[in-house]
């Protein structure tokens, strides 16, 4: 069991993680954290509200969301289309 209070999963655990949730009857479920209540941990699982009790967690991964990766990958991808376009208009001038 991971955290039965659930404490624990609250201190790690943020709105907008993706967690792997494998529960003490062997269920496992790729959750979209939406919320952390004060006894079980809240999302969507295949467009589908959940509600899983903290009691009931046996393991838990997580995936958290990166502001930081994200930015700098959305900066990447607008360099790299005005590069394209720089050059794409480079090639055929008016």
């Amino acid at each position: 069991m991971v955290d039965a209070a659930g404490s624990q999963i609250r201190a790690q655990v943020h709105a907008g993680d993706t967690v792997r949730v494998l529960t003490q009857d062997s269920r496992s479920e790729t959750i979209q954290v939406t919320a952390l209540g004060d006894t079980a941990l809240v999302g969507t699982a295949a467009g589908a509200r959940v509600e899983v009790p903290y009691q009931a967690i046996q393991r838990l991964e997580v995936r958290q969301v990166s502001s930081a990766k994200t930015t700098w990958l959305i900066i990447g991808v607008v360099a790299v289309v005005a590069l394209g376009a720089a050059l794409s208009a480079a090639d055929h001038p008016q």
